[in-house]
């Protein structure tokens, strides 16, 4: 069973040899991603710890035939999380990015990347196709780093909520197994969406998401 999430707890969470064995949060209100293994008796097989010094929060985690995994959240740690030589190793900006990382069936972390652009980022969605690739879904304020030319809709739609701030629009985006970014793009109108949740019919290569919108208008 393995398992993902997010802890504010300082001690009697990692195990010895993890990837990551100490918190790294300022206090114990910040939080780190966790994510580790059970047996299936219940026993713990390994636990660590994945976070660099500001909050940072895992949403979901999908397995892969051989055991390796992916698990996808949101942070807000600028360094100390993402990998080099992946689709983004430098946090976007705002308060929050988006991410997405890969790890071994043994707690080893392969890659991970943030995804985002200079605003805000969630991320609160995952699921595999039948080669692998990774989606993640969400929502964004960045009018930058999230589209791809050629998708459904490569820019932000330009919206603001009665405030006068940046209306989110939901997000899809793909990744491949190394860590790339095969394509990304918004799916909102001129106010609010959000994207809850993501699968994949991988007989058909369709990807399904599905959350909610405030808008009346595309």
């Amino acid at each position: 069973v393995y398992f993902t999430g997010y802890t504010c707890s300082p001690n009697n969470i990692s195990t010895p040899g993890a990837y990551q064995e100490v918190y790294n949060g300022i206090d114990d209100e910040t939080g780190d991603v966790m994510v580790g293994a059970f047996t299936t008796d219940g026993a713990l097989l390994w636990c660590s710890y994945h976070s660099g010094p500001s909050q940072d929060r895992a949403h979901d985690i999908v397995l892969l035939e051989n055991g390796d995994f992916y698990v996808e959240g949101t942070c807000e740690s600028t360094t100390q999380f993402a990998t080099a030589g992946i689709h983004q190793s430098t946090y976007g900006g705002g308060p929050q990015d988006a991410f997405i990382s890969k790890w071994s069936a043994d707690g080893d972390l392969y890659w991970c990347s943030y995804y985002g652009g200079e605003g805000d980022e969630h991320g609160r969605g995952l699921a595999i196709d039948s080669n692998n690739n990774a989606y993640i879904g969400g929502w964004t304020i960045s009018t930058v780093g999230i589209g791809t030319p050629g998708t459904a809709q490569p820019d932000w739609f330009p919206g603001y909520n009665n405030e006068g701030n940046p209306a989110a629009d939901a997000y899809l985006a793909k990744f491949t197994p190394e860590g790339m970014l095969a394509w990304g793009t918004y799916y909102g109108g001129k106010d609010l969406e959000r994207s809850r949740g993501i699968t994949v019919d991988k007989k058909n290569d369709l990807v399904y998401m599905a959350g909610q919108t405030n808008s009346k208008f595309t």
